[in-house]
């Protein structure tokens, strides 16, 4: 992903230290939802033999390792038959797919009784929607049907049941991601960060 598309689309990027040499980087899409781009597992290339001969060479009692604070800077040599090069990394991530739940977010609006979809997040996904949707919150389950507005906007009734159960207030934001099944939505997730 270039800083280009990361800049002109409002994504963001989270580094996390595991504390072993490692970043964890996370990718946030415009609506704030974590997206997922690429699960990679990883594949240790050491060779089992060596492994054998360490452990051999540890209980040998004549082994004199020297003095502790004496540390070679030397390279190791690395048989090229257990390298990778980058064209072939970059080939393996093209042909990942993405696995990630459309999501967006909302506040408390003065039209309370319908949670409307937006439009951009419907026709980039392509969703399509079932007749009642179940919301799931914190508090458990909850249905809602489907609604139409006339300019084709999708809407679901019965959010106001879930505006009450959670209380929700001005400033508090609605993570909405929405779980589905070959790209037809049944379910809503509800996830609420309280504002001030």
């Amino acid at each position: 992903m270039s800083f280009k598309k990361i800049r002109d689309c409002a994504y963001f990027l989270t580094f996390v230290y595991d504390g072993s040499h490692t970043f964890e980087v996370s990718v946030f899409g415009r609506s704030g939802c974590k997206e997922m781009r690429a699960v990679v597992e990883t594949v240790n290339l050491s060779d089992a033999n060596s492994d054998e001969e360490e452990e051999e060479g540890d209980d040998d009692p004549s082994f004199d390792a020297g003095e502790d604070d004496e540390v070679s800077q030397g390279l190791c040599p690395v048989d090229s038959d257990e390298t990778v090069s980058n064209a072939e990394v970059a080939a393996g991530f093209s042909s990942l797919e993405v696995e990630s739940n459309p999501c967006f977010t909302t506040t408390l609006k003065n039209r309370i009784y319908e949670l409307l979809i937006p439009a951009i997040v419907v026709k980039e996904h392509r969703l399509t929607f079932c007749d009642r949707i179940k919301y799931i919150d914190g508090e458990g389950i909850m249905y809602g049907a489907k609604g139409k507005w006339s300019d084709d906007r999708i809407c679901f009734k019965g959010w106001d049941r879930i505006c009450r159960r959670n209380r929700l207030k001005e400033f508090d934001v609605v993570h909405c991601e929405m779980l589905h099944i070959r790209k037809k939505v049944h379910s809503i997730k509800i996830t609420i960060t309280r504002g001030r």
